[in-house]
Formats: C-alpha cells, sequence, structure tokens
C-alpha cells in the first residue's frame, strides 16, 4: 500500500516536471492548453480607460495551472473545456461533478480578480460601482463588464432607471455611495467579496422602487423610497411563508423588504441620502412596535433593530415579531403587487 502511494507521488513529480519544463521551453504552449479569458463587451466606452486597463491586467494575472489555487481537479477542468468546449466539458470531466461546479468555477476566477483590484489598493475605486460576470463560452472564459451609471452631483442609477412619481412629477432615483453600500451590506453581507457583491449588484437592478409616502410631514421636502429585493430561493419554504406572506402561493416571486431611502427631491432625481433598515428608528417599524400597547412591546423592541433579515424572516426565529408586523400592514415579505 505504502509503495503504490509512493509510485503515484513519484508519477505526480515526474509529471509536474515535464509540464514546468516544456513551459520554460514554449511559453506559448500554455494557450494551447487553456482557456483564453478575455473581455466579452464589444463597447467599452461606458467604461473608463483605468478600469479596462485594470480588468486587461487581472486577467493576465490569472494562471489557470495553479493547482494550489484551483487544486488539480480545477486545471484539468478548464483544459477539458478548452479541448472540449464549456457545454461538454462535465460530460468529458466527471460525470459525477455537481450542477454548481462550473458556478464555482467562475466564482473563484472572479475571486481573482476582485483580489487583483485589492492588492493594488484600486478596489474601491470602481466598486461597488462596477461588475464582473464570469462566463464560460465555447472553448473560452469571458468576463462580462456592467456598471451604474453616474450622474455627476447627484449618484448613481440602475441601468434601467428606477423612477417614482410624486405629485405627477417622475423623478429618478440615483443613490451615493454610502446608501448603495448599505443596501450591498443588507442583502449580501461583507459586499467586498466577489460572490456577495455579484447577488448584491444584481438584486439592486433587477429590484422594484417605490415612494413610501408623499412627503415628510415636518420639512416637507424628504421623501421615503423604499427597495424590494427578490427573495433568496433557499429560504422559501412553504411552511414557514405563510406565517409571514398574506396570502402565500408557490407561483409568486416573492420580494422582501431591503430598507428605506430618505430622498430629496432635485432637478427630476429623487436623491437617497442614506438607507434605513427596516426597525431602524424613524421607520415604520420602530415606530409601530414603539407606540404599541401590545403586551409583548418590551419584547420586539428588543428584537427590532438587529433581527429584521431576509434570512431570519424565513427561517423559524422571530415569527411573533413578523406576524405581528404584517398584521400591522407591514408585511416584510410581499408579492409584486404588495410591492407597488
Amino acid at each position: 500500500m505504502a509503495t503504490n502511494h509512493k509510485l503515484k507521488k513519484k508519477k505526480e513529480r515526474e509529471r509536474k516536471n515535464r509540464f514546468t519544463k516544456a513551459m520554460k521551453a514554449d511559453p506559448t504552449s500554455y494557450q494551447n492548453l487553456y482557456p483564453d479569458i478575455s473581455i466579452e463587451n464589444t463597447d467599452l466606452s461606458d467604461f473608463t480607460t483605468g478600469f479596462i486597463k485594470s480588468i486587461k491586467l487581472a486577467i493576465k494575472s490569472i494562471k489557470l495551472s495553479d493547482e494550489s489555487f484551483f487544486l488539480e481537479e480545477g486545471t484539468s477542468f478548464f483544459k477539458m473545456v478548452k479541448k472540449y468546449n464549456a457545454a461538454h466539458a462535465i460530460t468529458h470531466f466527471n460525470t459525477n461533478v455537481s450542477e454548481d461546479y462550473v458556478p464555482s468555477k467562475q466564482v473563484e476566477i472572479g475571486h481573482l480578480i476582485f483580489e487583483y483590484f485589492k492588492i493594488n489598493n484600486i478596489f474601491f475605486e470602481y466598486f461597488p460601482f462596477y461588475c464582473i460576470k464570469v462566463l464560460f463560452v465555447n472553448n473560452s472564459i469571458k468576463i462580462l463588464l456592467d456598471k451604474l451609471d453616474h450622474f455627476k452631483s447627484y449618484g448613481y442609477s440602475t441601468s434601467t432607471y428606477k423612477k417614482i412619481s410624486i405629485h405627477n412629477d417622475s423623478y429618478v432615483v440615483v443613490f451615493p455611495r454610502h446608501a448603495i453600500e448599505q443596501f450591498f451590506k443588507r442583502v449580501a453581507g461583507d459586499w467586498t467579496q466577489y460572490f456577495n457583491h455579484f447577488n448584491a449588484y444584481h438584486l439592486l437592478q433587477n429590484s422594484i422602487v417605490v415612494c413610501q409616502a408623499e412627503d415628510n410631514e415636518k420639512t416637507r421636502s424628504i421623501f421615503m423610497v423604499k427597495i424590494y429585493a427578490t427573495c433568496n430561493n433557499k429560504y422559501l419554504e412553504a411552511s414557514r411563508l405563510n406565517r409571514v406572506i398574506i396570502d402565500y402561493s408557490e407561483d409568486k416571486i416573492y420580494y422582501f423588504l431591503a430598507g428605506y431611502f430618505p430622498a430629496i427631491l432635485k432637478n427630476g432625481f429623487a436623491i437617497a441620502k442614506t438607507m434605513l433598515i427596516p426597525g431602524m428608528g424613524g421607520t415604520p417599524e420602530w415606530d409601530c412596535v414603539y407606540n404599541s400597547t401590545d403586551n409583548r412591546r418590551r419584547y420586539f423592541l428588543g428584537q427590532i433593530g438587529t433581527h429584521i433579515t431576509e434570512e431570519n424572516l424565513l427561517t423559524a426565529r422571530n415569527f411573533r415579531l413578523y406576524e405581528f408586523l404584517k398584521s400591522r400592514g407591514l408585511a416584510q415579505i410581499v408579492d409584486r403587487d404588495g410591492c407597488i
């Protein structure tokens, strides 16, 4: 048994040595073994020269042959992508690989690109406003770039401008960096990690924005904007959902209340100044609990500031609080009609 193990290790060392010698003798042969990585976008005019240059350098720094990061299984998979194309690589590579294997490799490559930006101290120059998506296309790997639109002096907006109507006038909702970072943190946790950032970015792009109230009674100038984000399917369990959703149906798509954005109106824009998480002071949830005469008021006050999260909403914790809010017209998870 020990002898077989030693022989296996020896063959592995010899294989690596042959590969290293081959790479030194003909560096271009690397391109014949592994997929090319390149930018997918044909029009790069919307992106700054500095960002494109950094993306290209990040791509160049990625070594698909690096077994210390991708493991031997991963480097072998990349070779199969080059040989057979992405659609058939799994079949030829290993029929027992899970359906999450390809997405996991996409995340790993995205992670390396993020790390390049962090190591070179330029991450916060471009993120959270930019987004990269890793794709396997035929025999190659493509990096698809996207970004939020920037309105100078006002803030950032999604590519499909989200608008609200106030007093019969339409306003484009824009967000400053602080509000975007708070939203990303609310829906994804540590958004500086590639996978979390990718999910948060697309939640913002696909979220539903509505105006909560006509205006603030005190200032007559601050309007409250609400954002609803799509629920994460991993939490969708019917036995729990019907306790926090009115008229739950398996056929509907549900959204959770991500937060409130106090906004001011200026030159056709609704400028979100910050983000208030449901349960914070100044939100309807806090006011509802604070002004309640319910005998559970003290308990709810201890829960509301930290426990209104998407995960907690749809797990077995704190249902009394959510049922209480739902009964007061403040359901935290609604269908599309409920958002609007």
